[in-house]
């Protein structure tokens, strides 16, 4: 089984490559870390942590990097303003939305693209 991309109204995405280890789920607390003027550490939390999962890919061939570009336009999508399903080569449904400034997925070699995706886990 390769990575699927779905949501309710698209057509579900599946890719023709798996995705390299290791699989990245880093979680960021929000928090403000100064130290003061006496030299006491001070720490205020802002908000809940933030958990992401970052998938790679090597080798997607020119259609996958276009049905791929084209599902993250759609408006049911738009990006990252709505959430939608990553499921990885085990079956591990994770609801997620982009989480990426730009979408930069290099040709590594003729017709052949690496994918880089940080998600935000909703």
């Amino acid at each position: 089984m390769y990575p699927t991309f779905s949501k309710a109204g698209i057509t579900t995405l599946v890719l023709s490559k798996g995705t390299l280890y290791p699989t990245r789920r880093p979680i960021t607390p929000q928090q403000v870390r100064q130290r003061s003027q006496g030299g006491v550490r001070r720490v205020t939390t802002i908000g809940p942590e933030e958990e992401q999962l970052g998938v790679r890919i090597e080798g997607l061939t020119l259609t996958d990097y276009n049905e791929l570009r084209a599902w993250f336009r759609n408006p049911l999508i738009e990006w990252g303003e709505q959430p939608f399903t990553y499921t990885d080569e085990d079956g591990v449904a994770t609801e997620v939305r982009w989480w990426q400034d730009t979408f930069d997925m290099p040709e590594v070699s003729a017709g052949a693209y690496s994918v880089d995706i940080v998600f935000a886990v909703e």
